[in-house]
């Protein structure tokens, strides 16, 4: 550099490209410059001699471009969550990548039929469950959709993809008062664990929050004075929920003598051994299985606890929309299979034997 007259501004990696070439030529040759640079290189890049390098773009197939244009129209346009658009483009991969490839490398839509779809739905989605079944169809008629609308399609033709069967939903697995007493009572409330426990059960069947939704649970989303918890939901919901008498106790309780003080993070529920931080939602299951084998009630997974509070909304005169508030669910037809298990509401809904039902 010095006689080239170069300074440190002239710095960048075709210079240094340069030099560790003209130390492979001539008689005398450094080829272990070439490897020697590269200590040099990040010295000049930590002190800002040198700007770090950037990584050339990724060259991207023809059906990686479409499925990047198609996710990205799912985000902006459809307003679909980054998860949700992740796992639509990953049930169409498959698809995008058969379809053909001319030699200006375009992908060919003009092979592309119902039968065809459809053989490919058939297959995709052998050995998944219902829900898997229709989210792939969902995703394959959205992508369907949109390649008409962008005119890669010449037709619109998703309402001819096939529907998985519906299967007619079972009803919620609710546990009757007695159960959950006995859940509760199963704790043993002289140690610390017994109180932790027991407050964790209380809550889940007072609130139906989910697993996860307790496990992500800190000491900020308690707020004492307005007597409500602050819990985060499904797709991002944030749900502000009343602490009942009986929840507030049960919290209290283990909070003043149970939580260790040891604790590493502000996880309401810690886990007994060490790493003292908070217990996952497979460790809040595990307590309520826990206690339900203690309790001789067989297999209890922490979401008929979820249930078992829907339920008691419906049965206490409560509305379809209290529960779901309560759910925390974004639309109230998820929440219309609890309405089966209202069997006060439904008496009166059958006609009296031998009377025609009427106004």
């Amino acid at each position: 550099m010095l006689r080239q007259h170069l300074g440190a501004q002239d710095l960048d990696d075709a210079l240094l490209t340069r030099f560790v070439a003209s130390q492979a030529r001539g008689r005398r040759r450094h080829p272990s410059s070439a490897r020697r640079i590269v200590t040099v290189r990040k010295f000049l890049v930590a002190t800002g001699l040198l700007a770090a390098a950037l990584p050339p773009p990724p060259v991207l197939s023809p059906s990686e471009l479409l499925l990047q244009e198609w996710t990205a129209h799912l985000l902006t346009r459809r307003g679909i969550s980054g998860t949700w658009a992740t796992e639509s483009r990953r049930w169409v991969e498959g698809f995008v990548a058969e379809l053909p490839v001319d030699a200006d490398g375009q992908l060919l839509w003009d092979g592309v039929d119902v039968a065809a779809v459809n053989r490919y739905v058939l297959r995709e989605g052998e050995g998944y469950s219902l829900s898997s079944r229709r989210h792939l169809v969902s995703s394959v008629r959205g992508l369907l959709d949109w390649a008409f609308l962008t005119g890669r399609l010449d037709r619109a033709i998703s309402a001819g993809i096939l529907r998985p069967a519906p299967s007619v939903p079972d009803l919620p697995r609710a546990l009757t008062a007695a159960q959950v007493q006995a859940l509760i009572a199963a704790a043993d409330t002289g140690t610390p664990a017994g109180r932790r426990d027991r407050a964790i059960v209380v809550l889940i069947s007072r609130l139906a929050l989910r697993a996860g939704e307790v496990a992500a649970l800190t000491l900020d989303d308690l707020h004492w004075h307005e007597a409500q918890l602050v819990a985060r939901g499904k797709g991002g919901r944030v749900l502000t929920l009343p602490i009942p008498i009986d929840v507030g106790q049960a919290l209290v309780d283990y909070l003043r003598d149970g939580r260790p003080s040891e604790a590493t993070d502000r996880a309401v529920f810690i886990r007994r051994r060490p790493p003292l931080v908070g217990l996952s939602s497979k460790g809040i299951s595990g307590v309520v299985a826990h206690l339900a084998a203690v309790a001789g009630l067989g297999t209890v997974h922490a979401h008929a606890l979820r249930h078992t509070a829907a339920t008691a909304v419906l049965a206490a005169g409560g509305t379809l929309i209290e529960a779901r508030e309560l759910l925390g669910h974004a639309r109230t037809d998820t929440t219309m299979v609890y309405a089966r298990t209202d069997l006060a509401a439904l008496r009166e809904l059958v006609p009296v034997w031998g009377k025609v039902p009427g106004p």
